[in-house]
């Protein structure tokens, strides 16, 4: 497990650390090509959280922006105060392409074994409780 996933781990509450690192090496065994998962978010501020909850509401998110769509697309339903984010006891990821492009395509099989790569990722989690 690379650095940067271990830094954003170490955010989350001290009773899931080892679950989380335990489920993660696990992702990363099981994609075998060019996709490999990273953590994005663990631990989130208030602040953050209700920064995150203001896109695409009151402050415009470039992302999804158009003349149907002026204030872009919205990013979360949940409130500073609302987000597991806010208390260590989530996880979120992105896959690395290539060891430099994200993607969050939830159908690309880039180890081309007949399994989107989003899904395994997600598949692990569950199985692993989370």
């Amino acid at each position: 497990m690379d650095k940067p996933n271990q830094t954003k781990i170490q955010l989350l509450h001290p009773d899931l650390r080892e679950l989380a690192i335990s489920t993660f090496s696990q992702a990363e065994a099981k994609l075998t090509g060019r996709a490999k998962p990273r953590v994005t978010a663990t631990l989130r501020t208030f602040k953050e959280q209700q920064d995150l909850y203001n896109l695409g509401r009151t402050v415009v998110n470039p992302d999804g922006r158009s003349n149907s769509k002026p204030m872009g697309n919205i990013v979360t339903n949940a409130k500073a105060g609302q987000s597991i984010h806010n208390y260590g006891l989530a996880l979120d990821f992105v896959l690395i392409i290539d060891g430099k492009d994200t993607s969050w395509n939830m159908v690309k099989d880039y180890d081309q074994d007949g399994l989107s790569d989003w899904m395994e990722v997600v598949n692990i989690f569950k199985a692993n409780g989370w």
